[in-house]
């Protein structure tokens, strides 16, 4: 998954390749896992992964073109990331980017915060009366610094469904719980995808994720493993693990700051944002993109730290280990309006009954009833 070649002006030589307009590095990483690309005079050296190369001496006639095109773009725009063979160049954008932000967003967001501010009011009283406390989140927004990657498993691929919303959601809770209540969770994307109701292999929205966990028990990966398919769903089971107490966004008007997005990672842990998704992102292998391409938002990705000497976000994907470094990317702050819906998820212990005053919260908002057994304590799953 890297590159071993050399980056060379816009011509037939980037066959190659190498990567086009670098100005940055990321943390580096054994040599002979990184090999150094050699970057034009006045760049750079910035290492990429073997296997990117290759694939694109590999490639089909009408990828390799496209990878040249957008090398030649990073020239003129000085990008400072460079674009291979990824294995999301294998799909088209409409199986990759998913998310489809609610029309009434706005209203829906400002509503949701209330009910945030009151939810998480109630399981604060709940959890000192039993005696929990949440463990305080690692980072400091005013630290140059801040990473949970260290909390998560190697990043899955949606594969040809449309299903990154969920997939973000669920790597915001798991991320949030690790850090809150420690254990390996590892929740079941094909259970929010088939039941949830917040979208499909064709798109959805991370609110009715949560919303729906409030008053839902979700099964485990191990339970109900990913199939990239919309499925069929069962009835609420009673093996769910996973469960949640409050939900919220950033800034309800859509764009969050870069300070309000570092103020909410350091008190909410990971969050869920939508990011403008383009070819050139598809192809990102290393660096720190900078593309600032300003179309709509279409797809759901995890932030999950951020790097002030970057001047970027680190978001974890879900197009699987062949897209970025191992599915993650470095992406600088404000470009292709990433952040954008960013929004926060409280999730519940596992081996505690829910506070009756939130259930009844719960209800009166969502106008419909709470399954009973959503009143009885659950055992951890296997392995927290």
């Amino acid at each position: 998954m890297q590159v071993t070649s050399r980056v060379v002006a816009a011509s037939a030589a980037m066959v190659a390749g190498g990567a086009l307009g670098l100005a940055a590095a990321l943390t580096p990483a054994p040599a002979q896992d990184r090999p150094m690309v050699t970057a034009p005079a006045g760049q750079l050296a910035l290492a990429e992964r073997p296997i990117y190369n290759q694939r694109f001496q590999a490639a089909p006639p009408q990828i390799r073109q496209q990878i040249l095109q957008l090398r030649q773009q990073a020239q003129i725009r000085s990008w400072t990331f460079t674009v291979n063979y990824t294995e999301a160049l294998d799909r088209p954008l409409s199986q990759l980017a998913g998310t489809r932000m609610p029309a009434d967003f706005a209203q829906r967001a400002q509503q949701q915060n209330q009910i945030a501010a009151e939810a998480v009011r109630l399981d604060t009283q709940y959890l000192a009366a039993q005696n929990v406390q949440l463990a305080p989140i690692p980072c400091n927004a005013a630290s140059p610094t801040c990473s949970f990657r260290n909390l998560y498993a190697p990043v899955r691929n949606q594969g040809g469904c449309g299903s990154c919303w969920a997939f973000s959601a669920m790597g915001a809770y798991e991320g949030t719980y690790r850090l809150r209540f420690g254990g390996n969770i590892d929740t079941s994307e094909q259970h929010v995808l088939s039941c949830s109701g917040a979208g499909s292999c064709g798109g959805g929205w991370w609110a009715g994720v949560y919303d729906w966990m409030l008053g839902t028990k979700v099964r485990g990966e191990s339970q109900m493993t990913y199939a990239g398919t919309n499925g069929t769903c069962t009835p609420a089971p009673n093996d769910g693990y996973f469960r949640a107490a409050a939900c919220g966004y950033v800034n309800p008007s859509g764009m969050p700051t870069v300070a309000q997005l570092k103020a909410a990672l350091a008190e909410h842990g990971p969050l869920t944002v939508a990011v403008r998704v383009t070819d050139a992102f598809r192809g990102y292998s290393s660096g720190v993109f900078n593309e600032t391409d300003n179309g709509p938002i279409n797809h759901g990705v995890t932030l999950i730290g951020w790097d002030d000497s970057k001047q970027a976000w680190l978001i974890r994907n879900s197009w699987g280990p062949v897209w970025g470094d191992e599915g993650y990317m470095w992406i600088r702050y404000g470009s292709n309006s990433i952040g954008y819906g960013a929004a926060w998820v409280r999730p519940v212990r596992q081996n505690l009954t829910i506070n009756p005053d939130l259930l009844r919260l719960i209800e009166r908002y969502r106008l419909r009833p709470i399954d009973p057994r959503m009143l009885r304590p659950m055992p951890r799953p296997p392995g927290t």
